[in-house]
């Protein structure tokens, strides 16, 4: 008898673990089509980033680094001489950003080469777009594995990257209105509203 109430309280367990997987799987494809769309409508903008160092404002620095505290970023020569981010003013360590001679926003992963929001590896800089990030970290966070790069294969956490638009002032030069899909917020931070505080943040661990 006790042999089938464990049997039975292990099934239940079982069940109860895939069910988790499911909604959790269903809720990141949910929000990777917002991310992906994201990327669509920056893409139909005309969106262009700054690559400004956040330190002393040059405005192309041929090398960038990426602090991996906060995700912002600076000129390699500010990166010889500070351990402090010059934005939120948090003590860090800062990582080369992995950047081709181009200066592209091409994602390592999936090839996106136009994501609006991209995330970092932390030990070694390459970049990927945000909606790679979560799937790689779900992926791991479900096998109970390491993050890894998914270009050097380094183990390795994955910080947001924090870019600046450059405000585009031409009026009519958008190929895309706000209103053209009504079930998307132009803003990244409403989206990440229900993600925040829903059992996907929490049981799923995701930090990026």
């Amino acid at each position: 008898m006790a042999l089938l109430r464990n049997s039975t309280r292990d099934d239940a367990l079982s069940i109860k673990k895939d069910e988790v997987d499911e909604y959790l799987n269903e809720t990141l494809h949910w929000y990777m089509d917002i991310l992906k769309k994201m990327d669509h409508k920056s893409f139909l903008r005309g969106d262009r980033f700054s690559r400004s160092c956040s330190r002393c404002s040059i405005p192309y620095p041929n090398q960038r680094f990426v602090s991996i505290h906060c995700g912002h970023t600076i000129c390699s020569d500010c990166a010889e001489w500070t351990n402090q981010c010059s934005i939120c003013h948090s003590s860090s360590h800062f990582i080369r950003l992995i950047e081709d001679s181009n200066r592209s926003r091409y994602c390592s992963n999936c090839s996106n080469k136009f994501p609006h929001e991209r995330s970092v590896f932390s030990v070694c800089g390459h970049s990927i777009c945000r909606a790679c990030a979560y799937q790689i970290n779900f992926d791991a966070s479900i096998s109970s594995l390491p993050v890894v790069c998914s270009h050097c294969k380094k183990e390795s956490d994955i910080i947001h990257l924090i870019e600046e638009i450059i405000p585009n002032h031409g009026d009519g030069d958008n190929l895309c209105s706000e209103k053209d899909d009504s079930s998307l917020s132009s803003s990244p931070s409403n989206v990440l509203v229900p993600i925040r505080n829903s059992p996907f943040r929490r049981l799923a661990r995701y930090y990026v």
